[in-house]
């Protein structure tokens, strides 16, 4: 249900903001699983998000050259919102992410 999903979305952000230094377990022993598995899509959610702007910043050279080994929704994404042949349009951009 929705409310089940609120209290999961709520304990993982408790446990993310409570989390103790890298030195020590980094697996909380009171966390159910819905709460893991929260935080299991946030990481892959910020993974592929990082991804896609750490390839903005590659060449259309780079994306041909390595094509195969970068997986076709990354390259779609690319293709779809890349900025390369525009400098006012990439400015623009990064301008606009540092402001928000």
């Amino acid at each position: 249900t929705i409310d089940s999903i609120h209290k999961a979305v709520f304990e993982a952000m408790h446990v993310l903001h409570t989390a103790p230094v890298p030195n020590e377990s980094m697996v909380p022993k009171e966390m159910s699983e819905k709460a893991g598995l929260v935080i299991f899509i946030l990481q892959h959610w910020l993974i592929h998000h990082l991804c896609k702007q750490l390839m903005q910043l590659m060449t259309p050279e780079a994306i041909i050259l390595y094509h195969k080994e970068i997986p076709h929704l990354l390259i779609d994404n690319y293709l779809s919102h890349q900025q390369h042949f525009s400098l006012k349009k990439l400015i623009n951009h990064h301008y606009a992410a540092l402001e928000s």
